[in-house]
């Protein structure tokens, strides 16, 4: 099952362009740890100024004003690992623009939205903010903790 993520700005207006997004989990099982990076399988972005339009081929996602970005990852690969499993898991992402420089918000989406399908007149629906980015400069990677959100999606993957 897909678990997806919501980038917005709240009420200022800031602009990033997000690119090369992964999830990427550090599992422990004994002894032995390991990497696993899980590319994003769909993203796309809304705008209120254009309600009736989708952005899913677009090569990457405007978040501010009046766009919200969202990012889809497939944990089927981690089949079979456990939340203790999971020792640390992060969202990266790529900062290429940034017309004003401010927080992006990360938000769980909690209904299902397709990458070719999705515009802001059929916005899925978000849970609560669980964490915010600063998004200062450009050309930079910015990553966020997600371990609690993962282990929670294992334990209850629907």
């Amino acid at each position: 099952m897909p678990k997806n993520f919501r980038l917005s700005t709240g009420f200022s207006v800031r602009k990033i362009i997000v690119g090369l997004m992964a999830a990427v989990f550090t599992l422990g099982v004994g002894s032995i740890v390991c990497a696993q990076s899980l590319p994003d399988g769909g993203d796309t972005q809304s705008s209120s100024a254009y309600p009736a339009t989708n952005f899913g081929a677009l090569p990457s996602i405007q978040v501010g004003g009046p766009s919200q970005g969202y990012v889809q990852f497939d944990i089927s690969a981690l089949a079979g690992v456990t939340p203790e499993n999971v020792q640390r898991a992060t969202l990266t992402l790529w900062v290429s623009r940034v017309g004003t420089a401010g927080a992006v918000d990360v938000s769980p989406v909690t209904s299902s939205w397709d990458e070719l399908g999705l515009t802001y007149a059929s916005l899925p629906a978000a849970g609560r903010v669980f964490a915010t980015i600063q998004t200062n400069a450009a050309a930079v990677f910015v990553s966020v903790d997600i371990t609690t959100l993962v282990r929670r999606w294992i334990t209850s993957p629907a």
